[in-house]
């Protein structure tokens, strides 16, 4: 029997790619070992997989807290990893650009593999689980709102109400590196907007923004100060089966990420796609590849222009003909992660 070891230098909970790749070579029959930390569960599927094994690493050792250590560690690591990349049998990278940037910079060859949700993960759900499980969230997160999704069928059970908010979800790292300020004052711009006598076609605005990171408090303080009248805000860490199931309730999805290499696509618009959900996404030299501009997203720089896309794909709701023209097309022709790795990955290994 072939082995395989997998090494990620961050959190095995939350390394996405990672746990896909074990999934996948698991389920040709190697034995897989990853190696990383551990400081969250990964996925059941990982976890009680017969062939894969965790093995955890210690954190590092407090002296990297210093920043001067970093910066040269860091130097030595990037050195290390063109070398070594000359000398694989194969690479893979998430991206054209990064494609590109390795074979100009270290005259590393790779292939891309791009990032897909696997299908035992996001999916769409019917509108009955969708009504089910929203007013289950809403009951237990802000049940006040519930008045404003649904009402009661001449059978009595509960229905989505057709003049329901919009609903609007976004997952932020709460650091620099996705400026939070960014959707702050595009909702703020939205709420003022609405009330005025042009916004009398704006819905109300659901967002419910989760991710953990230090400026998270830094903005709840801002947000508490800002008198909302048309935009409610919920900010919550999901549990990881929840995630999925919100994004499938939800009309857009936000992406704040702008990769500070400008290289790697966001792992959330891929999530966002698997459950059929179109994207606002912040512009970085890759991302096109990911977000089609005005076919199953919109692509903005500034707070105005993301403003000015969240009333554009608001208006009229549920009738508005960009978000449903987007809606049909997120997603469209997208393979899941087990499709994807089987065409791309597996002829190559099995060679």
């Amino acid at each position: 029997m072939r082995n395989a070891t997998i090494i990620v230098i961050g959190d095995i909970g939350h390394s996405p790619r990672t746990c896909n790749q074990a999934f996948s070579l698991a389920s040709h029959g190697l034995k897989v070992n990853i190696i990383g930390y551990l400081n969250s569960k990964p996925h059941p599927k990982i976890i009680n997989h017969e062939n894969i094994r965790i093995s955890p690493i210690a954190q590092p050792p407090s002296f990297l807290s210093n920043n001067n250590q970093i910066l040269r560690i860091s130097q030595l690591i990037a050195g290390f990893e063109g070398f070594c990349g000359r000398l694989s049998n194969l690479n893979l990278c998430v991206s054209k650009t990064m494609k590109n940037d390795l074979l100009k910079r270290w005259n590393i060859n790779s292939t891309v593999l791009y990032d897909r949700p696997p299908s035992w993960f996001f999916r769409s759900i019917e509108s009955s689980e969708k009504c089910e499980f929203l007013n289950k969230f809403l009951a237990e997160k802000e049940s006040e709102l519930q008045n404003l999704f649904f009402t009661e069928s001449s059978e009595g059970t509960i229905k989505l109400r057709e003049d329901r908010p919009l609903i609007m979800v976004s997952s932020t790292s709460w650091t620099p590196d996705e400026d939070f300020s960014i959707l702050l004052s595009a909702l703020q711009g939205y709420n003022e907007y609405s009330q005025s006598d042009k916004g009398y076609l704006l819905p109300k605005l659901l967002v419910i923004i989760t991710g953990k990171g230090p400026q998270k408090q830094l903005y709840l303080e801002k947000i508490s100060t800002i008198p909302w009248h048309n935009v409610f805000i919920l900010t919550d860490w999901l549990k990881a089966e929840d995630y999925p199931k919100i994004l499938s309730c939800a009309d857009i999805g936000v992406c704040l990420h702008a990769s500070t290499s400008g290289f790697d696509l966001p792992m959330k618009v891929v999530d966002m796609f698997g459950s059929k959900l179109p994207v606002l996404a912040k512009r970085f030299p890759a991302i096109p590849e990911l977000v089609k501009d005005g076919v199953n997203g919109i692509l903005f720089d500034r707070a105005e222009e993301l403003e000015l896309a969240i009333i554009r794909i608001s208006e009229k709701s549920p009738k508005n003909e960009v978000l449903n023209e987007l809606r049909s097309n997120a997603g469209k022709d997208f393979k899941c992660w087990e499709e994807n790795w089987e065409d791309i990955v597996w002829p190559m290994l099995n060679d």
